[in-house]
């Protein structure tokens, strides 16, 4: 899911309307169309983000690399190097959904 600002949205909607008023009835009865399915959507809270990390917990398992989340504990085997794990492809943990990703300071 990739929640949106739907007002921005609508606002964007409603410019293309606006620039087009008169030229092409259809098209703004569309645009009209789309602003009320997209104001009659339910709304969402957003949640909290959870950051994790990939910690090694043993770097010669059978010749991987085992490394857990750092929120959930879950244990995942990988074939990287232990010492770069940002050459583990998983942005969030497949367990708990923790992002995986470095945090951005705001």
């Amino acid at each position: 899911m990739r929640p949106i600002d739907a007002d921005a949205l609508n606002m964007y909607l409603c410019e293309l309307q606006m620039a087009n008023l008169g030229e092409d009835d259809d098209y703004c009865e569309t645009l009209n169309e789309v602003i009320h399915i997209v104001d009659g959507q339910p709304t969402i809270l957003a949640e909290t983000v959870e950051h994790g990390e990939w910690t090694v917990i043993e770097d010669d398992y059978a010749g991987l690399t085992l490394i857990e989340c750092s929120l959930c504990h879950e244990e995942w085997c990988f074939e990287v190097d232990p010492d770069d794990l940002d050459l583990v492809n998983y942005n969030y943990c497949p367990n708990c959904g923790a992002d995986m990703r470095e945090r951005k300071e705001t």
